[in-house]
């Protein structure tokens, strides 16, 4: 999988600076909020990466009681406007630079992908809170658009995604929301399976964590799904593709292209396969997300072409419409201080809903075919590359077919005049040849002779020949004599054939194996690793398995998990999915 991100800094969190000065009463009752002033306290679900549009913190307040003053802020990019701070909001400063950058990243699975994407959050957001570790459990945005997305592409074919991106500090004890205080206040002091429903009602409305500090700006995500082996057939190579996307989005940006070998090379490939589409236009299967701004276009990385004006637009409405495009998280029940009961049960119930909607790696197939675990990812099968195959297992062109023929027996031969034949069969197919034993005496020989030619390139023109000889090794003839023979052309699949000769008849059969990742009966045709509806059914992605409560309660009590898949049985329609139906603030 082939990411990509484009990051627009604008506005970001530093120690507070003179820009920033206490305001008078009617000063402050005219000047506007800084832009963004309320993308923080924002309550945050860690399983599906979404801010959840519900405020834990009081971001709306700016007049400090005792003498309704603020904080203003001088704003660089409004002509030094003058803006007031929320009082939740400590540090606010603007950055004097937007930074464009684009960054990429391959990642060889969705598993790798949903473990280490999620650039946006930092990693801190574990702090607090109980949270298993283990090499096999993932936990944190495993159901995000973008995890989801890429776990159900990797059902379906053997994918690599390929990320590509663009690249204030909340008081210790900020005012809570009122809103927020009234739901908390209703919620039992204690956490069991009678009182898990309006707990995980909370965290469906609330989520799992507050946002206490965000970096402002604008950020393009764009993760382009690479079917490899597909990609492999075409020529392609995960690193080419990369490097031809990163080009193009660095032109979208208006970045000077330092790697000018590296475009060059693209546009000389793009020539000598006499094609007039772009890299984008072939590798088109992304799922973009774009945070920040206002956007009028779809694909806004690669629109150099069709919008050559959008990228710079988009950048421009960043300083009056910022977004997040860092989190820093604390555990909702920090914000609770007492009674302790409620602060552990709220605790508690973030790690459970957490932790149920874990997934637990585990590989859906194993190595076959000469292929080996991968160092890196012991589910991702390596094999040795030859001409016929790459390291990721995958044809390194169409036509390659595995090959056996079998020399079953002939009937009827007529070899000498005075005696019976002395037969063999010579079989030969591109630029290979081989035959089978002399059976000496016999009209009616039987071989039952298997000649495995190993992988082969076949198309609609290869012939397999298949020629009847009687030997013939006298003082005053050395050369065999031709009995007969036939061509066929092979195809996929397993055939018997009759050959008839000048006199007598030849029996044999072959069989041709499409190479993994073809098919057709020239094995000409790109045929995706799919997953069998059942195993795709059962697993939640290529290698990994949705949480259950019986695996739920091993994980908790730290025991290793062996395999998962003794645990799976149907899995529980739990609270979360009924959840969707619920609309509920709060109810005591």
């Amino acid at each position: 999988m082939h990411l990509f991100f484009i990051l627009c800094l604008w506005v970001a969190v530093l120690p507070f600076t003179l820009s920033c000065t206490t305001g008078g009463v009617t000063e402050c009752q005219e000047a506007p909020m800084v832009p963004g002033f309320n993308l923080a306290g924002e309550g945050f679900d860690v399983v599906t990466m979404e801010r959840k549009r519900a405020y834990v913190i009081n971001m709306e307040t700016w007049k400090r009681k005792k003498d309704h003053t603020c904080t203003l802020c001088n704003n660089p990019y409004m002509e030094d406007k003058k803006q007031k701070l929320p009082l939740a909001v400590v540090d606010w400063r603007a950055l004097p630079s937007c930074k464009l950058q684009v960054i990429s990243t391959v990642y060889e699975s969705s598993e790798d992908f949903v473990n280490n994407s999620q650039t946006s959050v930092e990693g801190s957001w574990k702090v607090g809170l109980d949270i298993p570790k283990g090499a096999s459990i993932m936990v944190g945005g495993t159901h995000s658009k973008a995890a989801k997305t890429a776990m159900e592409k990797s059902k379906q074919d053997k994918f690599s995604f390929i990320k590509q991106e663009v690249h204030y500090r909340l008081v210790e004890h900020p005012p809570l929301n009122r809103e927020f205080s009234r739901t908390l206040k209703c919620l039992p002091n204690v956490y069991n399976n009678q009182t898990k429903p309006r707990y995980h009602r909370f965290i469906h409305t609330y989520g799992t964590h507050f946002i206490k500090k965000v970096q402002l700006g604008g950020q393009v995500k764009s993760v382009t799904s690479l079917r490899v082996c597909q990609a492999a057939l075409n020529g392609y190579t995960e690193s080419e593709v990369k490097d031809c996307l990163d080009v193009e989005a660095s032109g979208t940006v208006k970045m000077k292209v330092t790697v000018k070998a590296e475009a060059q090379y693209c546009k000389k490939d793009l020539n000598q396969r006499h094609s007039k589409q772009k890299f984008h236009s072939h590798f088109s299967d992304r799922y973009t997300e774009v945070v920040g701004g206002n956007v009028r276009v779809s694909d806004l990385l690669f629109s150099g072409d069709s919008d050559p004006e959008a990228f710079r637009k988009w950048t421009g409405s960043l300083k009056d419409t910022p977004d997040v495009i860092t989190y820093s998280l604390d555990p909702l029940h920090l914000l609770v201080h007492k009674p302790a009961r409620k602060r552990n049960a709220l605790k508690e119930a973030v790690e459970d809903y957490i932790l149920g909607h874990a997934l637990v790696k585990t590989c859906s197939r194993k190595c076959s075919g000469g292929s080996t675990p991968s160092s890196h990812d012991s589910c991702n099968c390596v094999c040795q590359p030859n001409q016929q195959m790459t390291s990721h297992c995958c044809p390194t062109k169409p036509g390659l077919a595995h090959v056996t023929v079998k020399v079953e027996r002939a009937t009827g031969l007529w070899g000498d005049t005075f005696d019976h034949t002395d037969g063999f069969v010579k079989v030969s197919i591109g630029h290979q040849t081989t035959q089978t034993g002399v059976i000496y005496n016999n009209n009616n020989p039987t071989w039952k002779s298997t000649f495995a030619l190993g992988t082969i390139t076949i198309s609609m023109s290869t012939e397999l020949k298949l020629e009847v000889f009687d030997e013939d090794k006298m003082w005053y003839k050395w050369w065999n004599d031709l009995l007969g023979s036939c061509k066929v052309h092979p195809k996929q699949g397993s055939h018997k054939g009759i050959c008839p000769l000048n006199h007598g008849t030849l029996y044999y059969s072959f069989t041709v194996n499409c190479a993994p990742g073809l098919r057709g009966d020239t094995c000409a045709e790109y045929n995706p690793s799919a997953m069998s509806p059942k195993l795709a059914t059962l697993y939640a992605s290529r290698n990994s398995l949705n949480v259950t409560s019986s695996l739920l309660r091993l994980i908790k009590m730290g025991q290793p998990i062996t395999n998962p898949l003794l645990y799976i049985g149907k899995l529980n329609g739990s609270d979360n999915e009924a959840l969707d139906h619920i609309s509920v603030l709060g109810e005591c």
